[in-house]
């Protein structure tokens, strides 16, 4: 949304850009043997994609917001305003108690290349993680699944 609102910044783009192209086919392998459910964030943005994944296991889902990976500039943009044309959609497709911070709002920005969301029951997480090292593809713990409330996604 900022690139075709000229508001993003070059590098910035240049590093997404770059993120956005590169294989995901590594990673995929690399999780596979360690992950309950596994799917690439695409046009729901994360929230909808944790949302389905908790919905469809019938699970919640606590995430920590300062885990989350972030391109440079995109909390600056969230900050302004900056929002795809679908974003007000994904964001009320999905239950969730949420600050209003913008770190916050990129949950519900749509993806056309994201990186990949895998379930993966926490004695094996460590497992997953060096996997994605020795693949030579960055993995973090974002959040944990959570026995089912009346909101799907809440962050801690």
């Amino acid at each position: 949304a900022a690139e075709m609102e000229g508001k993003a910044q070059g590098d910035d783009m240049a590093r997404v850009l770059s993120a956005l192209s590169a294989p995901r086919g590594a990673i995929a392998r690399a999780l596979s043997p360690f992950a309950n459910a596994m799917t690439d964030v695409t046009g729901f943005g994360l929230a909808g994609h944790l949302s389905r994944m908790a919905d469809a296991s019938g699970l919640s889902c606590e995430i920590a917001l300062d885990d989350l990976p972030i391109f440079d500039g995109a909390e600056e943009l969230a900050a302004k305003g900056v929002r795809s044309t679908i974003w007000a959609a994904n964001r009320a497709a999905v239950e969730a108690t949420l600050p209003e911070t913008p770190r916050a709002a990129l949950l519900f920005d749509p993806q056309t290349a994201g990186g990949f969301l895998a379930a993966v029951p926490s004695d094996k997480a460590s497992h997953a993680l060096a996997a994605c090292s020795e693949a030579g593809a960055e993995a973090r713990v974002i959040g944990t699944m959570t026995p089912r409330t009346s909101v799907t996604l809440t962050c801690r």
